[in-house]
């Protein structure tokens, strides 16, 4: 498990709408009304609670619980 500054891509479940909190400052592609993904997002940290995301548009920090997260694919 890498602990941070790489590139990844993240399944992220909808639940407490995250996915739509997140659409303003990431590239959210939503893959049914429970999910979505948001590809190549540079994952700053990747600690035990958080992953704390840079965003492609306003290069701000974007902290995403863990819980949230389905699946994330490393490239």
């Amino acid at each position: 498990m890498k602990l941070g500054n790489y590139y990844s891509t993240l399944i992220i479940n909808n639940k407490d709408n995250v996915c739509n909190s997140i659409n303003n400052s990431l590239k959210v592609i939503y893959l049914d009304k429970k999910s979505c993904e948001i590809k190549n997002v540079r994952v700053k940290f990747n600690l035990s609670t958080n992953y704390y995301l840079e965003s492609n548009k306003t290069k701000k920090l974007i902290i995403i619980p863990r819980k949230y997260i389905i699946s994330e694919i490393i490239k």
